[in-house]
């Protein structure tokens, strides 16, 4: 996520979980991200703001510091009293 480019990401991958509809596109299958992709070609403004609202909330619950303190609190087994946002 970055650059003002949107992440394609299938549903599968239950990240709807994390990111809402204006901060990611998401799709079911390859028909539905072909027309995905149709749909938003031409809508360059509007893929730059879906790109940087998702940027924005990746790099706010999901940076480098907070993804190491997890593992380490994970595999020290460190009480720790906030839950990370994707632990909800």
């Amino acid at each position: 996520m970055g650059n003002g480019i949107p992440t394609l990401i299938d549903y599968k991958t239950n990240y709807k979980n994390f990111f809402n509809n204006n901060e990611a596109i998401f799709y079911n299958n390859h028909k539905d991200l072909i027309n995905k992709i149709l749909f938003y070609k031409d809508k360059p403004l509007l893929l730059k703001k879906i790109g940087e609202k998702g940027k924005q909330k990746y790099h706010k619950y999901f940076n480098n510091k907070l993804i190491c303190d997890f593992m380490i609190k994970k595999n020290f087994e460190i009480d720790y009293k906030k839950k990370f946002f994707w632990e909800k």
